[in-house]
């Protein structure tokens, strides 16, 4: 039986809560697509106000929490610039296992902001390791990187799907890498004043089969610096590759980006 592609990233449920408030949502992880690496919480409030903000985070799966009152601002992409893949929360649970995030501003001084965040799990299998521990990036000649775009769609109905799908090409060789990335503000009070960017959700697929899902779109704005540019991948050459977004509020003309794949010939590694 063919293996599938590991799932590298999936998103769940987007939590938010106003300030002062407590809120908290339930996930379950992916079934038959390995089991869990890594562990990130995504806090998407980068504004002075909520950078400033007590609001505390707790990450608990399987029973035990992984993540306790931890600050939630601490989370944030303006906080995270410079940091690697050893900042992510490592444990390992199968699959179906269940998970729960907890956004609490109840403490003193009360959170007086809005605070909104994701859980992203990364996950892992056997050969997907091996691989990934053999990755090298040799110097070479010839085509390095080809990279897509899909600009997210206008649209006046919160919840629609937009997509661009595309072919490799075959006379390149096995795809080796890939990597997202998306070009929008991540505070921008003018054309996102709901957050349309940060609440829009990006799934890409290859063949049909999802290697991320669901997760939010600034995850990989540059300003991040999560590493996750260059994201070690065995994928034939010739398959077909889908970006899709679904945004969760409706996307206004000026409120339109563009979400960029990026492949990586194996063949010149």
């Amino acid at each position: 039986m063919k293996e599938v592609p590991v799932l590298l990233q999936q998103g769940f449920d987007l939590l938010t809560i106003a300030g002062g408030g407590f809120g908290s949502t339930d996930f379950r992880l992916s079934t038959d697509r390995g089991v869990s690496k890594y562990y990130d919480i995504y806090s998407t409030n980068n504004t002075t106000a909520g950078l400033q903000d007590n609001c505390q985070a707790t990450l608990n799966v399987g029973g035990q929490n992984l993540v306790q009152d931890t600050n939630v601002p601490y989370w944030t992409s303006t906080y995270q610039y410079g940091r690697d893949h050893k900042f992510r929360v490592r444990a390992s649970y199968s699959d179906g296992q269940t998970g729960t995030l907890t956004l609490d501003g109840t403490n003193t001084p009360n959170s007086a902001q809005e605070q909104t965040a994701q859980v992203i799990v990364f996950y892992e299998t056997p050969a997907h390791k091996m691989y990934v521990q053999n990755f090298r990036m040799p110097f070479g000649q010839g085509l390095k990187r080809r990279q897509y775009y899909h600009q997210v769609a206008q649209n006046a109905v919160g919840g629609s799907i937009s997509s661009s799908s595309f072919t490799a090409p075959r006379n390149n060789g096995s795809i080796g890498a890939v990597g997202v990335l998306t070009v929008v503000p991540l505070v921008d009070a003018v054309n996102f004043v709901n957050n349309e960017q940060h609440r829009t959700l990006v799934t890409i697929t290859v063949d049909g089969i999802e290697i991320i899902q669901n997760v939010s779109a600034t995850y990989y704005q540059a300003a991040t610096g999560r590493d996750y540019y260059v994201q070690p991948i065995q994928i034939q050459p010739g398959a077909t590759f889908t970006i899709q977004t679904q945004t969760q509020n409706n996307i206004a003309a000026a409120q339109q980006f563009q979400v960029y794949l990026t492949l990586t010939d194996k063949r010149l590694f």
